[in-house]
């Protein structure tokens, strides 16, 4: 079984990590056995997400405030790193360059050159955690585009709307500077997704705005491709409202919508049906993944890094063509 530690245990690590590992152990995958973060407290206090709350307790882990300290005192296979956006580089590049194997949080980073730089330490042991890539709600719409069950696809939007991430150590998701906005720290979970269903958009464009909140507190982004065009909003600004992810896609032959959790298919000819989908956790789906593929020395073909590092290309551009008034922008 490998052994992993956390470096950061903030919102993120609360709300989904822990989950996905405790039922790894279980299956005698990956055990969890320390974790490294500056704040002493934040290995006993609680979280409250856009998705829901987050507990910090983890039996058995052990905990640390220095890096140096818990690398030279664990046997540790594995890295997990979720510190904020703006030190992704710094840590995955050092984690690489001694030899782990090493997940980091999305965003890959705040530029497509911190995420080149990445992808050129990787060797095969980094994944970026694009969790949607493992989602049976996403991968259900994907089989449909490739199976051509209802023939093209012929437009679609996606949306995630939240309050703002105000539980950030520091207010850091507040700050552009540090997390890129809601382009690059929410709205990059759509654009990827979308890049992973569809391919690459031949020109997109984007409205952004929101500062009475942050600079980047709403953007709407449009990609084009031959044909078609796909949509995609990502909002900070629902204030004392639920979270909510959802989309809808329309083939020649049906229209299929994720809402609420749930995927519902309404074809042109018959009645509208659920769709049979298995729940999974794709936190733990996606650390299952990069840790079983590295063990059996398989490519990773569902999520690799220079995949993650075009969806930063994307959130780049998106933020040019927003900077000038939606300019429409090749891609």
């Amino acid at each position: 079984m490998l052994k992993a530690g956390l470096i950061g245990f903030g919102g993120i690590v609360k709300g989904a990590h822990l989950p996905g590992y405790k039922a790894l152990e279980a299956m005698g995958k990956v055990k969890l056995v320390a974790a490294c973060d500056i704040r002493p407290e934040a290995f006993t206090e609680g979280v409250e997400l856009n998705i829901g709350g987050g507990d910090s307790s983890f039996e058995g882990l052990h905990t640390y405030t220095d890096l140096e300290e818990m690398l030279a005192s664990e046997e540790l296979d594995f890295i997990d790193i979720a510190v904020p956006t703006y030190l992704h580089k710094k840590y995955a590049v050092d984690m690489l360059n001694r030899g782990y194997l090493v997940m980091s949080e999305k965003p890959m980073a705040l530029t497509y050159a911190d995420c080149q730089e990445m992808v050129a330490a990787s060797n095969g042991r980094l994944m970026i955690g694009q969790c949607l890539r493992f989602s049976p709600e996403y991968l259900y719409l994907k089989k449909l585009i490739e199976d051509g069950t209802y023939g093209k696809v012929t437009g679609g939007s996606f949306r995630r709307l939240s309050a703002a991430p105000t539980w950030g150590w520091e207010n850091w998701f507040m700050d552009p500077s540090r997390s890129g906005g809601v382009i690059f720290d929410l709205h990059i979970h759509d654009l990827d997704i979308i890049r992973f269903l569809f391919g690459e958009p031949k020109a997109v464009s984007c409205v952004a705005g929101g500062q009475q909140i942050t600079e980047y507190a709403f953007a709407v982004s449009r990609m084009d491709y031959d044909g078609m065009s796909i949509f995609a909003e990502g909002r900070w600004d629902q204030q004392q409202m639920p979270f909510v992810a959802d989309y809808r896609v329309s083939f020649e032959k049906a229209n299929v919508v994720l809402e609420g959790g749930v995927v519902t298919v309404y074809p042109y000819e018959g009645e509208p049906f659920k769709a049979d989908i298995t729940p999974a956790d794709m936190y733990m789906k996606e650390i299952e993944y990069i840790t079983d593929i590295f063990q059996s020395g398989e490519a990773n073909l569902q999520n690799p890094p220079e995949s993650a590092a075009e969806s930063i290309r994307l959130a780049e551009t998106l933020k040019k063509s927003a900077d000038n008034g939606g300019a429409t922008l090749p891609f």
